[in-house]
């Protein structure tokens, strides 16, 4: 996230594992009475909505942990897109989704990424064996091979080329 040119970007950050019973999966999705805590129910969270500080962003998610839950991408899509209202109307919206896990719903998770492709472009990034390389290959905006990055591990995140690789991929200007 330093990376980033904080006069031309605006960046919103959440962090989304998922829910850890049938009853908060049923809030979650929309399927009870109440509204979820998107938090306590869904584990998902917006650490920050829209903001060019970049360099507090980074100092943020540099002390978040590793969301060890469920994975529930449809729902963290669906976020992702309601968050885009917020962005500049100057902007090419593009949401970058870093996952380890295969989602809950495939299904569910295949209908958000339609829906969030229709206003931005999505970049997957897959991180590790558990990830769910195929399906997201199929999640990914086109051309597929751009917006796919495929990393061996959460360490290997910190590596400049593959900051490089990301950032090179999400920002137009660059390419």
């Amino acid at each position: 996230i330093e990376h980033l040119d904080a006069a031309n970007v605006q960046v919103s950050l959440q962090v989304f594992g998922g829910p850890w019973t049938w009853t908060s999966y049923t809030k979650c999705i929309g399927g009870a009475s109440e509204s979820p805590d998107m938090k306590k129910d869904c584990d998902i969270e917006w650490i920050s909505h829209f903001t060019n500080d970049t360099a507090a962003l980074a100092k943020k998610a540099s002390g978040l942990s590793y969301p060890s839950s469920t994975t529930l991408t449809s729902v963290a899509l669906g976020e992702a897109e309601a968050e885009l209202v917020y962005g500049r109307e100057d902007a090419s919206p593009v949401v970058l989704v870093v996952t380890d896990g295969l989602p809950l719903s495939q299904e569910r998770t295949r209908a958000a990424a339609a829906k969030l492709q229709e206003k931005a472009r999505v970049i997957w990034v897959p991180v590790g064996s558990s990830a769910p390389v195929e399906l997201v290959e199929e999640l990914a905006s086109l051309p597929k091979s751009e917006n796919t990055i495929r990393i061996g591990n959460f360490y290997y995140m910190s590596y400049k080329y593959y900051i490089n690789k990301v950032i090179m991929q999400a920002c137009p200007t660059l390419r």
